[in-house]
């Protein structure tokens, strides 16, 4: 039984981003009272999207600084019910961090590593006279990953010559709170990890043992390919919509199928083939 994961090639997306001064009416340069904003945006290999995390910090021209506070969220709730608004702003300012970079109309971006679980960071922006004006809050949830095992991950000869190497070890994951949702860690380089859901529905292989589907988001793995560009990746049934194709899966002790091949373009196929990556694996 051959399963099948195939890759797009992508374009480079144009992201654009506006940036507000946000006091009620005044014109940028002269505006009345301390104001901030916050934005989180994922972060990009080498950095960990599961629990790393950037937050974009905004003031506009009466800001003179910005502190910054990370909570987990129940201490955050639990502070802002005992606190006020008003209170948990001073807390913040107190207890939190200067933001390095604000001063007057400004947009600095803050990095946090390595979370796990749910959080809240909070900034507060302050005048000139040292009064806390506005505050803003953003949320992030880390995943917390347990192993399962370690395994190794063949790449096929076509694909082994853009990746520079013909294997990887690898450790594959199960998410803490989500036991449907896996990871190949870093298979592709750090911070590029190969990710699967597991469906509800099933079936059974050649010899009678049961398994259930598994589907591949889409996921960048950082090679490019020619002048084809970045080389994605996801699951045939996903890309495809035919049922012809849904035919990767895991078994219940987390073995899973074979994987899967890597659609480079509309012509040309790279691929791997892992019978088991608990116990042993092959090549194609």
């Amino acid at each position: 039984m051959k399963k099948y994961i195939f890759g797009l090639m992508a374009v480079a997306a144009a992201m654009f981003m506006t940036s507000c001064s946000a006091d009620e009416g005044t014109e940028p340069g002269n505006d009345s009272k301390a104001y901030v904003m916050t934005n989180t945006y994922s972060v990009a290999p080498p950095l960990d999207a599961d629990a790393d995390f950037k937050v974009r910090v905004s003031t506009n021209s009466a800001t003179e600084s910005a502190y910054i506070l990370l909570e987990k969220h129940a201490d955050y709730s639990k502070h802002i019910a005992e606190l006020g608004q008003e209170g948990y702003n001073d807390f913040v300012v107190k207890n939190g961090g200067l933001v390095k970079g604000v001063k007057g109309q400004s947009e600095v971006d803050t990095l946090f590593y390595g979370l796990k679980g749910d959080y809240m960071a909070t900034v507060v922006a302050v005048n000139a006279k040292g009064q806390a004006q506005a505050a803003d809050s953003v949320s992030f949830t880390g995943i917390t990953w347990n192993k399962v095992c370690d395994g190794k991950y063949y790449f096929n000869a076509d694909v082994a010559p853009i990746v520079g190497k013909e294997s990887a070890d690898c450790e594959l994951d199960v998410d803490a709170n989500n036991p449907s949702s896996y990871r190949i860690k870093n298979v592709y380089g750090q911070g590029y990890n190969l990710k699967f859901k597991k469906a509800k529905s099933g079936s059974t292989d050649e010899q009678g043992n049961a398994f259930n589907y598994i589907l591949v988001p889409k996921f960048s793995t950082g090679l490019t390919y020619k002048t084809y560009g970045t080389v994605y990746m996801t699951d045939a049934y996903s890309l495809t919509g035919s049922t012809d194709y849904l035919d990767n899966g895991i078994y219940a002790d987390n073995r899973p199928l074979y994987l899967h091949r890597l659609l480079c373009s509309s012509w040309q196929y790279f691929g791997v083939e892992v019978t088991s990556l608990c116990l042993t694996t092959k090549r194609l």
